[in-house]
């Protein structure tokens, strides 16, 4: 069974008997007491660097991660605990929405009661199980969650949930690259089409501009678009400074200065071992690019390969969608951020 697992995928009627043969394989096979310290909520988009994050932090001991918990749950025994996210969207057209961005009432009640059980390591629902990685571990006591579609609620988590948290960040054109070269879509309107959201977080001017890019614009530009939305609520958060606990890390220093990273991850998560991570940040992740992973030791190529594929103006072009929404973290001309990683 073990075998059969390899490199599965949550994709189409086969999801959900996949996502319980996985929690069937971590019942028999792995044992997690969960310890005293809080477990870990990454928030992240796709192809920002989060899984090599997740599987560095995961090379120190007594570490598990589960990737993505909370889509997944949608396609598994659990989905029906999760409350109809067009309903709490307030939409009622054939959308379907694959991101959790706010709950009200007893909708907020529901999702709390089930979110709790996941991030608290009750409730297991797709336990990472490469039993073949250097750093997989069967005997446990903490978690590390792959958070990239409830991005919007990453404050909510932090107020009602006693985990750290980590907002990890990589350059929107190089991620949207990365995104749209495997063909993954973008969820724009489960954000565009959510009434709180709209109401709450975008003027006129940024839906506007937001639904032209939808209808008009290229694949490119959806998926800066994307970005930007599913980030929208992190930024601002940080740049609130509501919350001095909370972790930034870019993808762009974990390239150029993993050890002052390490330093960081163990310093403000409780992580003392440095020296299990250090042999892990050096390995690249299973979802690098065959075009790269013969250069992960060449910052400069990994950090600016994208200006091959970009000129200049479609470059101001794509960063002034972040600028329309006051998102100046990342800057026309700079491969890395002004939002640096904070002690």
């Amino acid at each position: 069974m073990l075998n059969s697992l390899r490199g599965s995928k949550v994709k189409g009627w086969s999801g959900p008997w996949k996502m319980a043969a996985y929690e069937a394989a971590f019942r028999v096979f792995c044992r997690h007491r969960q310890g005293a310290k809080p477990n870990i909520l990454l928030h992240c988009t796709r192809r920002t660097g989060s899984t090599w994050l997740m599987n560095t932090v995961c090379a120190h001991p007594g570490m598990r991660s589960e990737g993505r918990p909370f889509m997944t749950a949608l396609y598994t025994r659990h989905k029906k605990r999760i409350p109809d996210l067009a309903k709490a969207a307030g939409y009622s057209g054939d959308h379907k929405f694959a991101c959790m961005v706010h709950f009200d009432g007893d909708d907020e009640r529901r999702f709390r009661e089930f979110a709790g059980e996941v991030v608290s390591g009750r409730t297991v629902v797709y336990p990472m199980l490469r039993f073949w990685e250097p750093y997989f571990q069967r005997k446990t006591d903490r978690v590390v969650y792959q958070m990239t579609t409830t991005t919007a609620m990453a404050e909510w988590f932090s107020d009602n949930f006693p985990c750290q948290n980590v907002v990890l960040l990589r350059h929107p054109i190089t991620s949207s690259l990365s995104t749209l070269a495997a063909k993954w879509q973008v969820h724009c309107w489960d954000f565009l089409d959510h009434r709180w959201f709209v109401e709450t977080h975008l003027t006129g001017e940024q839906v506007e501009l937001s639904r032209r890019i939808m209808e008009s614009g290229s694949p490119l530009e959806q998926h800066v678009l994307d970005w930007t939305l599913k980030m929208l609520v992190p930024i601002r958060a940080l740049a609130s400074g509501r919350h001095p606990d909370w972790l930034v890390v870019t993808y762009e220093r974990i390239v150029r200065e993993p050890d002052a990273v390490l330093q960081e991850l163990s310093r403000q998560l409780d992580l003392p071992d440095i020296e299990a991570m250090r042999s892990q940040v050096k390995r690249p992740s299973r979802t690098v690019t065959k075009t790269s992973s013969d250069k992960v030791d060449d910052p400069e190529y990994i950090l600016n390969r994208w200006r091959k594929k970009i000129d200049t103006e479609q470059e101001r072009q794509l960063m002034a969608i972040l600028e329309a929404f006051e998102i100046d973290t990342y800057r026309v001309g700079e491969a890395e951020p002004h939002l640096a990683a904070r002690s």
